[in-house]
């Protein structure tokens, strides 16, 4: 938030690597024109009312939207809010700061989009802007080994690739120093790891949360290493194969993830055709289906799934995934044929309770 006369504007910043929107096309969006042809057999996807929508709401809030956006290169949405504040305390506070020497290293060069590697040193400036923490950047592995040369650290991030450049490095430095890794819940470290972990997605509040609690435990690092956000435990349902199939690749990267991290084994795709088609070579456990998509839904991939391969998938359950959890949408997926219903976006809990039942 930024400190005005009438208490802070809260700021909304959100960045996309996509293929970016043209500015014909910005105007349509604020101007609530979208592409008309929403039905379940549209050919192309929507423009969506998504943003006149969000442009309403932040207008009734006295607010303000702002797009920003260059073709093939990506999105820059700016939102700003006007607010009051209720309670002038800071929701997080820190002692001790002055006693953390903190390396970062990322990799830029791993990442085909520098912006992905750029936003772990954004998240860590952030701290260091509202903390004032000492932070160095390292640039490479053997600039990191040169620093804990010539300095004392108390902190080291990095992520699982570089990790696994040198891992015997790491797990000795882990032994005396705060070593943290960001990285996604199949990652392995080396068995009897000393390390610290700390599951993606990365919040600020997540960092803040991990350099707090090392420092109020004086770097112990027998102490240190609970840093899985994610307190539910979750089910496991290992050597059982899962398709999932949605025409956007963000939903299926947040699907792969939730169920790899209860040992299934996942194949995703982009369409119904494609899933008639991996359904024809592979014997899947479950499959997750979403209901709106180009050219054949849901429903119509599934109603032919059900009859390839001799009836095949007759008993294997295909469960719904879709937005639509109006009253009522549950029972008429049901009477189309589908096991069962998921809404987006996907609760942990309700899908491994789902999976029990099933598998």
């Amino acid at each position: 938030g930024r400190k005005e006369y009438y208490g802070i504007n809260l700021n909304i910043d959100l960045y996309d690597t996509g293929c970016g929107i043209t500015e014909k096309q910005k105007n349509m969006l604020f101007g609530g024109v979208y592409l008309g042809n929403i039905n379940e057999e549209r050919k192309i996807g929507g423009l969506g009312l998504g943003i006149a929508i969000v442009e309403g709401l932040v207008n009734r809030m006295n607010g303000f939207i702002k797009i920003d956006s260059v073709p093939e290169k990506g999105t820059h949405i700016h939102i700003s809010i006007p607010q009051k504040i209720a309670n002038p305390e800071p929701g997080i506070t820190m002692d001790r700061v002055s006693e953390c020497n903190i390396i970062a290293y990322f990799n830029r060069e791993k990442y085909t989009r520098s912006e992905v590697g750029a936003f772990y040193y954004e998240l860590l400036n952030h701290a260091i802007d509202e903390f004032h923490f000492n932070i160095t950047s390292a640039g490479s592995l053997a600039e990191l080994k040169e620093l804990f040369i010539t300095m004392s650290i108390t902190h080291v991030f990095i992520a699982s690739w570089e990790y696994g450049m040198d891992p015997e490095y790491f797990e000795s430095l882990a032994k005396h120093t705060n070593v943290c890794i960001f990285t996604h819940h199949d990652f392995k470290p080396l068995e009897g790891s000393c390390c610290d972990i700390i599951y993606k997605p990365i919040y600020v509040l997540s960092v803040i949360d991990y350099l707090k609690n090392s420092l109020e435990n004086n770097f112990k690092r027998e102490e240190t290493n609970k840093s899985d956000l994610i307190s539910v435990e979750r089910p496991s349902f290992k050597g059982k194969r899962a398709l999932v199939v949605d025409d956007d690749e963000m939903n299926l990267i947040v699907a792969k993830g939730i169920l790899e991290s209860m040992d299934v084994d996942v194949i995703t795709c982009l369409s119904g055709d494609e899933a008639i088609e991996k359904c024809g070579i592979t014997d899947f456990d479950i499959i997750f289906m979403d209901y709106m998509m180009p050219v054949m839904n849901g429903t119509k991939a599934m109603k032919h799934i059900r009859e390839i391969r001799n009836g095949f998938y007759k008993e294997v359950p295909i469960l719904v995934l879709t937005a639509n959890a109006v009253s009522g949408a549950r029972e008429e997926f049901m009477q189309a044929g589908f096991d069962e219903f998921i809404s987006k976006p996907i609760d942990i809990i309700e899908l491994g309770n789902t999976m029990k039942a099933f598998l």
